[in-house]
């Protein structure tokens, strides 16, 4: 009867034993699902967050290289402005040289001085 009764508590034990191990298998393999899971919606709150960084970034750059256009586009306008008012006042400059060079009257008559003494820049 001790043999009976012995092998009984060798058996329970051992079913006991199996149910542990295969409840710690079963927390392991949770376990290991979890961390997988996490892992997964880590990564893919990191992809989101990056390309939605990225994509406001490339936004915001695209904004202010068209205001750096804007800015550059009224900048030449102004230039070609400044350059054609230049232009102008040297055409009525040289214009109005033109004209007094045409008013200026040159005398035909040619008058003859006796010179008598030598000038001489040492006197």
């Amino acid at each position: 009867m001790n043999k009976i009764a012995f092998s009984r508590s060798v058996a329970s034990k051992y079913i006991e034993l199996r149910k542990k191990f295969k409840l710690s298998v079963q927390l392991v393999e949770l376990f290991k699902f979890g961390i997988a899971s996490i892992l997964a919606i880590l990564s893919i709150g990191l992809y989101g967050f990056l390309v939605n960084s990225s994509s406001t970034k490339g936004y915001f750059l695209r904004e202010e290289m068209n205001q750096l256009e804007d800015i550059k586009f009224d900048y030449n306008i102004l230039n070609l402005k400044i350059i054609k008012k230049e232009k102008e006042k040297r055409d009525s400059i040289e214009f109005r040289n033109f004209v007094e060079i045409q008013n200026i009257e040159i005398k035909h008559n040619i008058v003859y001085l006796p010179v008598e003494q030598e000038i001489s820049l040492n006197e």
